[in-house]
This record gives C-alpha cells, sequence and structure tokens, in this order.
C-alpha cells in the first residue's frame, strides 16, 4: 500500500480546501449527468419524460443502499489507516467492494422479477410501464457498474485522495454526454435505442468509472487483494460495514 496521505499536520483551512475543492467539482459533474440524461429524454416525448420520473425512486434506493456502504467503507477504512493496519486496509477495501457487488446484485434480481408490479404501484400505466422496464431492464443489469464505483471513491477519499474520485466522476459524466444522444436517438450510425439508449449510455459511462476506480484502487492506492478471501473474513468485515452503513 502506498504512504497514506497525512492529514494531521498543516493548517486545517488549507486540509479542508484541498479535500473540498475537487469534491465540490465531481459533485457538480453529477448534477450534470442526470440533467443531461432529462434533457435529450425529454426530446423523445412527455410519456418518455414520465417514464424516467417513474425510475428515480427506484434508482434513489439502490443510491441509498450505495451511500451507506460507501460511507461505511470510508469508515472503517480510515479507522484502520488511524491504527497503522495496512492489511486491514486492503482487507477491508476488498471485502467493501465484494460486499457491494452481492448486496446491489441481489437487489437487482429481486427489481428485474418485479419491474410491472412496483412501477404499477408507483402508478405508472400500462404505456407508461412498458417504456419503464424497457430502461430499467439496461439499468438493473448494469447497476454493479453504478455501486462499485461510488464505495470505491469513498475507498479512496479514506485514504485523503479526493482529486482522483472527483476526476473519475467528470470523466464518467463526459462520457455519458457523448453517448446518451448517439444512443438514444441513433446518431452517426448508432442504433436508435430511445429510452433503453438513456440507460445504456448510463451503464457505459459507469463501466468506465468502474474501470478507472479499480485501477486506481489496485495500482495506485494497492488497496485490492485478489487472493480468495476466506468466509468468515469477508462476514467479520461485512458486520463492522453494515453496523456503520445500515443507518447511513
Amino acid at each position: 500500500m502506498k504512504k497514506i496521505n497525512d492529514l494531521t499536520q498543516g493548517p486545517i483551512a488549507a486540509k479542508l480546501a484541498r479535500l473540498t475543492i475537487p469534491m465540490v467539482f465531481g459533485m457538480f459533474s453529477m448534477v450534470i449527468f442526470n440533467l443531461v440524461d432529462t434533457f435529450f429524454v425529454a426530446r423523445l416525448g412527455t410519456n418518455e419524460l414520465a417514464a424516467m420520473g417513474f425510475t428515480f425512486p427506484v434508482v434513489m434506493f439502490f443510491i441509498g443502499i450505495t451511500l451507506g456502504l460507501g460511507v461505511a467503507t470510508a469508515s472503517v477504512i480510515s479507522q484502520a489507516i488511524g491504527r497503522g493496519d495496512t492489511h486491514q486496509v486492503k482487507q477491508f477495501t476488498t471485502h467493501s467492494l465484494i460486499i457491494s457487488v452481492c448486496t446491489v446484485s441481489l437487489f437487482a434480481v429481486l427489481g428485474l422479477l418485479s419491474m410491472n408490479k412496483v412501477f404499477g404501484l408507483l402508478g405508472a400505466n400500462q404505456e407508461i410501464t412498458a417504456l419503464v422496464t424497457d430502461y430499467m431492464r439496461v439499468w438493473y443489469v448494469g447497476v454493479v457498474f453504478v455501486v462499485v464505483p461510488m464505495v470505491g471513491n469513498n475507498a479512496i477519499r479514506a485514504c485523503g485522495d479526493t482529486l482522483y474520485p472527483s476526476l473519475i466522476m467528470i470523466i464518467s459524466t463526459l462520457i455519458n454526454i457523448i453517448l446518451d444522444p448517439l444512443l438514444i436517438f441513433g446518431l452517426a450510425g448508432f442504433p436508435r435505442f430511445e429510452l433503453a439508449g438513456a440507460a445504456l449510455a448510463t451503464v457505459i459511462a459507469r463501466a468506465f468509472a468502474f474501470l478507472l476506480s479499480l485501477l486506481i484502487l489496485h495500482f495506485r492506492e494497492k488497496l485490492i487483494d485478489f487472493s480468495l478471501p476466506k468466509l468468515k473474513e469477508v462476514i467479520d468485515s461485512g458486520k463492522k460495514i453494515l453496523y456503520l452503513g445500515l443507518p447511513a
């Protein structure tokens, strides 16, 4: 594991500014990400825009899970760094990614099996539900790419680095901006997927973020252990992560 940024030395204001400013731009890029999706989907028609609106409660449910896991991951990794336990830092990072993938995969399967029921209960009529399922079918399949970068970025931030997570978020947004019109409207020789194209653009953009996050965690931070984990260790890590993550 590379040398962790020491946040206990130096002026507090300077440390806060160095950590905060990159995150402001990163979070702003995520707002643009969603605005761009909404803008292009609105060009398809009011039904498509309404269908997009029905996806938000489900998407926010998954983001809530991800934020909880991400906060917990950052907390346990920070504590391990404070203890100087480099083995546990790497272990918590690796296990948090495994737990995140397993958790969202379970909910994604349940979501795929209950799409018509869920969106019907939310008030979508038959026509809107058909559009929603076009979008969510793609989104559910790629939901791991949405979750892992968010948890991985929290692991990187726990090491005192907010620049790289922000750059990952910005790059993901730029890819989405490029792909949205191509895949939604079938421009430049691409197939016209309409609403499903918005979901596909999101998944591809997040997949790039997924790859970048793993590359940074492995090669720069050296925080991922690719050896086969012991089930008991994963369960022990899971208890600590969920103890902090569930309330969050």
